[in-house]
């Protein structure tokens, strides 16, 4: 009798033991967060006048580069990707306005009146603006019937950098590179169409020095 009562108080303790285990906790249930980053309007742009006089410096012409601001630079600009002073099909309407607008142009050639070169800075009070309008130029490009445009995106260190070529049916040509970063929108622009390299390390030094 003595074994199967020690199997039994074994049994017991067993039994006691498992009852005595802490219950499993059960996971709190978490709440996921989604965090809506909201770009921040910058306190620092540059003026128009730096804008104007850091092109000049850059394009360190004689004679001194011809500076348009405001409207009048995106109409210059305007004139330069489509080869025409004339009206036609696609007004580059900026959309959004920039805070700053500015386009300096040198002559590339004394002997031909038509060749230029020039560099434009159009700044903006939040990233998301100057994100737009690069997004509007580019829509512009693409629908405009006034000459052909081949946009080729470039890897850069910036935000955005992108090749245009553009030629019209008279075989006139030119060539602008795009720089988006943060709060700024540079291009180098060039008839007839400049060396990459050049176009590319003008509008890294605008960038570099309007910051």
């Amino acid at each position: 009798m003595k074994r199967p009562l020690s199997l039994l108080a074994v049994a017991l303790l067993s039994l006691t033991a498992c009852t005595d285990q802490p219950a499993p906790v059960e996971p709190e249930a978490t709440a996921t967060v989604t965090e809506t980053v909201t770009a921040e309007p910058t306190d620092n742009l540059a003026s128009p006048d730096r804008a104007a006089a850091t092109i000049e410096h850059i394009l360190d012409s004689p004679p001194p580069a011809e500076m348009t601001t405001g409207e009048e630079a995106i109409s210059g600009l305007e004139n330069v990707v489509t080869l025409s002073d004339d009206e036609h099909s696609c007004p580059l309407v900026a959309d959004p306005v920039p805070e700053v607008a500015t386009l300096g142009m040198i002559s590339a050639d004394e002997d031909n009146p038509e060749a230029v070169r020039g560099l434009a800075a159009f700044g903006f009070n939040t990233v998301a603006d100057a994100t737009a309008f690069s997004e509007h130029f580019q829509t512009v490009l693409q629908e405009c019937e006034a000459a052909t445009y081949e946009i080729v995106p470039l890897t850069h260190h910036t935000d955005e950098a992108i090749e245009i070529q553009v030629e019209t049916s008279d075989e006139s040509a030119a060539s602008l590179v795009v720089l988006r970063n943060e709060f700024w929108v540079l291009m180098a622009v060039s008839t007839p169409p400049a060396d990459l390299a050049l176009s590319l390390t003008q509008v890294d030094q605008l960038d570099e020095m309007l910051r």
